[in-house]
């Protein structure tokens, strides 16, 4: 497991790949998450919600397609990032095999502006890069892009989208 101690304006922080255990408090900013940023109602209460992403978690875990990064103050977590790891079809060229979707990036509001989730989302870029990915993708909110602009993401000109349903 990769882990950072830093010392950044909250004091220290660890910034370290989630665990199993992590599951609940994973839950938590998730739902924390959806309640600051969305106006429509939650569908589960806390407890069901919770029941819910523990069974994603699971399965998660075992497909080993999410990596999950953390960043842990007073061994709380107070930041995640998410990413899911997209598998290209092969080519008879070498080169990088998967790209990283970058998701559900959250850090609780009494940590924001104190440099957590900018040295978070710098541990999982340095991670996407020994791991060889293509590049990081993210839908990021209208907030939130100058925020990873700063890391040094970029708009893209080669992806279409076609929405399915409404967003």
């Amino acid at each position: 497991m990769l882990i950072d101690d830093v010392s950044a304006s909250t004091g220290s922080v660890r910034y370290r790949l989630a665990e199993p255990a992590d599951g609940r408090a994973l839950a938590r900013l998730r739902w924390e998450f959806h309640v600051e940023d969305h106006d429509d109602p939650a569908v589960d209460d806390l407890g069901a919600f919770t029941d819910r992403f523990l069974e994603f978690w699971g399965v998660a875990l075992a497909e080993r397609r999410w990596t999950v990064w953390v960043a842990e103050i007073d061994a709380r977590i107070a930041a995640n990032v998410w990413i899911y790891l997209i598998d290209k079809v092969p080519r008879p060229v070498a080169g990088p095999t998967a790209l990283g979707y970058v998701t559900n990036v959250y850090a609780v509001p009494g940590r924001r502006d104190q440099g957590v989730g900018a040295g978070l989302l710098t541990r999982v870029i340095t991670w996407a890069t020994e791991q060889e990915l293509e590049l990081l993708m993210v839908w990021p909110s209208e907030r939130s892009v100058p925020f990873y602009e700063r890391a040094g993401f970029r708009p893209s000109d080669e992806i279409l989208e076609l929405h399915l349903r409404g967003s």
